[in-house]
């Protein structure tokens, strides 16, 4: 858990039972605690206990003798839910971890959580955690927030935040159709931008119900706003978090572009950690993709139609052709070119996506060492039968060289390196490696 979730002290804890409760937590706090009495526990764990919302209402409906531990990653938090409850021989205050609980295997009846489970760093190791502590036969309760379009309150905030801020267009579309040309015009209410250039201009603004129920209220009376930093561009490929370097060319192709800029990531690969890669995309992968099927498709052609007209001049009695020496340089050939790909020395993207690091030469150097062995037996040279432990001690010395490219010399700490392009030029040579990095 980072530490900015653990700050929750001084008037916030006051001003979060007092205003947000009542506004939010109060009437789920009833219904889990109605939940919870159905089942009758002696023995019962809460987990991200808040201002103890549920803590009170929970506690009227357990029995005598039942225990009930309270807990929350908030100290502050926890402390003025015990003043505001009181005393209550039944009831433990702990401060924990729902994602780390320091208590026994199989010690509790029922775990209970509300509104706290969506906003575990790690939700599969808060479930793991409230199984351990349960009994064979135990409950786990706890709620959290459905669909924003089905929660009135987050969904008139979001409205509210997206109409001031960004304008009706997403929030109520509404279009006018001109009469003389038949065009139909995006009209769209927003608040001018000149308006909003404090914070706390922003707390003022209106929050109201797309429904027209309820009176209106201040964005700064339901939420909290402060200041922070974070990324402009936040996006994923797949599922692993990308940070993107936007570049675009002037006065030069983009072959010419990428092929330098893939220059400068393989020169310092080797200084990435683990697990992190450096890939070229965008529409140079495209423009790659059109070019090399082009340029394959045409070398194929030239292939079936050289291989048609040797197989014609055979049959006519003109030429000799040997099956058993052609198709080992077919082989020969085809290993070559992946290789040439993998070296990018063909003008494809394959040197960002697979050469990068060197771990695909196997494939290619097995398709020229077996042409080049089966090329030997087909001019009476030794048979394959003896020949083939070659073939293993490439493949062998293969895997060796992959493996010393792959993880060079201080790959997990940086190497110091002397020299290096001062021009500033980042094609001409290696980029320095940081020393440090400035998150400021």
């Amino acid at each position: 858990m980072s530490e900015a979730d653990k700050v929750f002290a001084g008037s916030i804890p006051e001003n979060y039972d007092r205003l947000m409760v009542p506004l939010i937590f109060e009437s789920y706090a009833r219904d889990i605690a109605q939940r919870v009495a159905t089942l009758a526990p002696k023995s019962v764990l809460e987990t991200a206990a808040g201002s103890g919302v549920v803590t009170r209402a929970l506690a009227s409906v357990l029995s005598p003798d039942a225990g009930y531990v309270v807990t929350d990653l908030n100290q502050p938090m926890l402390d003025y839910a015990k003043a505001k409850h009181g005393a209550d021989s039944r009831i433990r205050w702990q401060t924990a971890d729902a994602q780390a609980l320091p208590f026994e295997d199989a010690a509790f009846d029922l775990v209970c959580c509300q509104f706290g489970a969506m906003f575990f760093p790690d939700r599969p190791s808060g479930y793991r955690e409230a199984k351990r502590v349960l009994r064979p036969g135990g409950y786990f309760l706890f709620n959290v927030w459905d669909r924003i379009e089905e929660n009135v309150f987050a969904d008139d905030v979001t409205n509210a935040l997206a109409t001031s801020l960004a304008g009706t267009s997403q929030s109520a579309p509404n279009f006018w159709l001109n009469p003389k040309n038949g065009v139909s015009y995006n009209m769209t209410a927003q608040t001018p931008e000149y308006k909003l250039d404090t914070l706390e201009a922003l707390q003022n603004l209106p929050v109201t119900s797309l429904t027209g129920g309820g009176s209106a209220q201040v964005l700064g009376g339901l939420s909290r706003i402060s200041r922070s930093q974070g990324s402009a561009v936040v996006t994923h490929y797949n599922i692993l978090p990308t940070i993107d370097l936007f570049a675009a060319t002037q006065d030069r192709d983009m072959g010419a572009v990428s092929r330098d800029v893939q220059k400068v990531i393989d020169a310092n690969t080797k200084y990435l950690p683990r697990g992190a890669t450096v890939t070229l995309r965008g529409q140079v992968v495209t423009m790659n993709t059109a070019f090399s099927g082009l340029f394959y498709g045409l070398l194929a052609a030239v292939v079936l139609i050289g291989l048609g007209v040797l197989f014609l001049l055979h049959t006519m009695g003109f030429w000799f052709f040997s099956v058993e020496r052609f198709w080992p340089v077919i082989l020969i050939g085809i290993g070559a070119w992946q290789i040439a790909r993998r070296r990018g020395m063909m003008g494809s993207s394959y040197g960002a996506n697979y050469g990068v690091r060197g771990r695909s030469y196997v494939g290619p150097v097995v398709l020229l060492t077996l042409g080049t062995l089966f090329l030997i037996q087909s001019f009476d040279g030794p048979g394959f039968h003896r020949t083939w432990p070659l073939l293993l001690l490439v493949i062998g010395v293969t895997k060796l060289w992959e493996s010393q490219t792959s993880n060079p010399e201080g790959r997990d700490g940086v190497p110091p390196i002397s020299g290096g392009p001062e021009s500033g030029d980042p094609v001409s040579g290696e980029v320095q490696p940081p020393t440090e990095v400035n998150r400021g």
